[in-house]
Formats: structure tokens, sequence, C-alpha cells
């Protein structure tokens, strides 16, 4: 084997292991996407059954003050 088919060879072993990379480096950035989202997706869902408990504590409160001020 020549100097040429040697370099060659290597050449495209380092090609195939940087195509590899990248797409190791894709599904990551996939996983990434998916995961902040998933994350995302949860913490809209907690404001707003945050908001929710917080208007039905307003509403029980404004009931209970009302009670207070009748006779």
């Amino acid at each position: 084997m020549g100097a040429f088919d040697k370099a060659k060879d290597m050449a495209s072993d380092a090609a195939d292991k940087a195509k590899e990379a990248a797409q190791k480096g894709r599904e990551q950035g996939q996983q990434g996407r998916e995961r902040g989202q998933e994350s995302g997706q949860d913490a809209s869902e907690r404001a707003q059954q945050g908001a929710e408990e917080n208007r039905n504590r307003g509403q029980q409160q404004d009931e209970h003050e009302h009670e207070q001020d009748q006779p």
C-alpha cells in the first residue's frame, strides 16, 4: 500500500468519524430541544394551576368577607 492510499484511507476514516459526530450532535440537540419544550410546558401548566388556585383563594376570601358584612 502506497503512502497515497494510506493517506486516502485515513482521510476517509476521519470523514466517517466526523459524520458520526455530527449525527450524534444533531440527535443530542433534538433531545435537548424536546426536553426544553417539555420543561416549558410543565412550567406553563404549573403557572396556570397556581393562577387558578390564587383565583379560588381570592374568591373564597371575598365570600367570607361578604358573609361577615351581613348582620
